[in-house]
């Protein structure tokens, strides 16, 4: 026999908590959806033409339950005499239930819309009986938020509400049983948003299973909600003021929230390593769905927007420089002193736009990693296509973003991709000479390891009509060695050439410029400090 016993001489530390029962019934905060088991359709508080709005929403999916949106989730509190007291609701107690993603409460009001429906022609009762449509509001302590729930089964007043319990909703103000419609919020929408409302009849199929939303689901609805109200408030800051005129450490805040985003799609917890590298091969698509939800995509557009003029400015100065006469510069032996002002304002310049540019860069990368293998956000973000195209060439990843969005997807590809866009990449590769644009180019030709006809025949026409001087051109040469001269015993002057020594060589022309690729290699290889060793790595590399 096993006794335990408790030995009070050692300093062991205790923690009296309070009991906690193991019952799944509905607490205070406890997160839920409600989902209408007749109409398989959550009810979601979503904006809609710039208003927040109440509905039961319809999903394509063949399982109605797997379709989780974050703008379905609802905050249970239990009214109380004391409101700090909370507690497990009771079949007789007082509820309302808080959107989560907004904060605000559900209630309900008046409904004057003329619209038949069935439903809800049945509920009423007399034509002059008053019909009522559930709505957001902002407060709690409106009446109008106060609901009881009626249980759909044989219970008792004080007994818990349990989890995935079927309830009818009542709603006290108005003495109204929540009910669906047929009625569509927009009477030209795609059958996904119906309107739902309340009635004095009550109807037993118009019940709702309390459905239980998990720890984790919650953590990053909240992670979600707090960066999109953060975007909001900074870049309505950077429209105001202007981006030069905020201070540095914002930047980098910003800079590391996005940091923790992309972090955040790819499931991984951020180390400190470099975000660019994050590769994700496997997307989670709950989390892609939450930064579309929560308007993440539109921030970032919003502050692609905001920076886009600095960085056409830091464009324009660069080529400006670039351009200048050599004949400007002073002569070695003339001496420039540069104030020590100066030099502050060049470093503050140039972290400035480092700053920049890596918020733009890391906004594209995020777009990138939303959009992967997710029809939904990449129909969203293709409606941002024109603004896209317009930031190509500013080195901030837009175009390995638009690449990303129209590879494998045939439809937006023969949408977008013009002779214009064909042409801009070539501009590219022929001012940079870098090898991602052709591999950008190559990705337009294909969607689903199908080739696309259309795009390849403009490739060929803008690169091998247009710009064939873009390319390198190979040769295979056969050059001459005075080693290897065959003598004659009587005759003092060459006669031939031994073929087995005879040197071939492949040699790449471009730019008016020929050079042997053994011997680029081999400088690239054994020799780091020779003069065009970088310029040799690249043509390589391009080649």
């Amino acid at each position: 026999m096993i006794s335990n016993f408790v030995n009070s001489h050692l300093q062991t530390s205790w923690k009296i908590v309070l009991f906690v029962s193991c019952y799944e019934a509905t607490n205070e905060g406890d997160i839920v959806r409600l989902f209408h088991a007749e109409q398989e359709k959550f009810l979601t508080c979503d904006n809609y033409r710039k208003k927040s709005v109440v509905f039961l929403r319809a999903t394509g999916r063949a399982s109605a339950t797997s379709a989780t949106s974050s703008n379905a989730l609802w905050e249970i509190e239990v009214v109380q005499q004391d409101p700090c007291r909370g507690g497990t609701g009771h079949w007789s107690s007082l509820f309302r239930f808080k959107h989560l993603a907004t904060g605000q409460y559900l209630a309900a009001e008046v409904d004057n819309d003329q619209t038949f429906d069935v439903t809800r022609q049945k509920l009423r009762g007399s034509s002059t009986t008053p019909v009522f449509a559930l709505i957001p509001i902002p407060h709690a302590y409106d009446i109008s938020s106060l609901f009881e729930l009626d249980p759909t089964t044989i219970t008792r007043n004080e007994d818990p509400v349990p989890w995935g319990s079927y309830v009818r909703l009542q709603h006290i103000c108005t003495n109204t049983w929540v009910h669906s419609t047929n009625i569509k919020l927009d009477p030209d929408d795609d059958n996904v948003r119906f309107k739902i409302g309340c009635a004095l009849m009550k109807e037993d199929k118009e019940a709702f299973q309390i459905v239980h939303v998990s720890p984790d689901e919650v953590r990053d609805l909240d992670f979600a909600t707090d960066a999109a109200q953060y975007f909001d408030t900074i870049v309505s800051k950077w429209e105001k003021i202007g981006i030069m005129n905020v201070h540095a450490n914002e930047r980098k805040q910003v800079m590391l929230l996005l940091s923790d985003i992309v972090y955040f799609l790819a499931c991984q917890e951020n180390n400190g390593s470099d975000a660019f590298d994050v590769q994700i091969l496997k997307p989670n698509r709950e989390r892609q769905k939450l930064i579309r939800e929560q308007n993440i995509l539109k921030q970032l557009f919003r502050m692609l927007r905001v920076l886009k003029p600095r960085l056409e400015f830091e464009r324009s100065s660069t080529k400006s420089i670039k351009g200048s006469d050599s004949s400007t510069m002073l002569n070695n032996d003339q001496h420039i002193s540069t104030s020590p002002q100066q030099q502050d304002a060049d470093v503050r310049h140039s972290t400035i736009t480092y700053q920049i540019k890596t918020i733009c860069r890391l906004c594209y990368r995020i777009l990138k990693h939303c959009q992967q293998d997710y029809r939904k956000n990449q129909e969203t973000i293709a409606k941002e296509f024109s603004f896209m195209q317009s930031q190509i060439g500013y080195d901030i990843l837009a175009e390995d973003t638009i690449t990303a969005l129209l590879h494998n997807n045939k439809k937006l590809l023969e949408k977008h991709i013009t002779e214009k866009e064909i042409d801009t990449f070539v501009r590219l590769l022929r001012e940079k000479r870098d090898c991602k644009f052709l591999e950008y180019l190559s990705d337009l030709c294909v969607s689903s390891n199908q080739a696309i006809a259309r795009t390849q025949e403009m490739i060929c026409k803008s690169v091998l009509e247009k710009n064939s001087d873009i390319l390198i051109r190979t040769k295979f040469d056969t050059r001459e060695c005075v080693e290897d001269m065959v003598l004659d015993d009587n005759i003092s002057s060459p006669i031939g050439f031994s073929n087995q020594n005879i040197l071939q060589e492949v040699r790449l022309t471009w730019d008016g410029t020929s050079e042997s690729i053994e011997h680029m290699a081999g400088v690239i290889r054994d020799k780091p400090s020779h003069k065009r060793r970088e310029e040799f790595k690249n043509i390589l590399e391009y080649y």
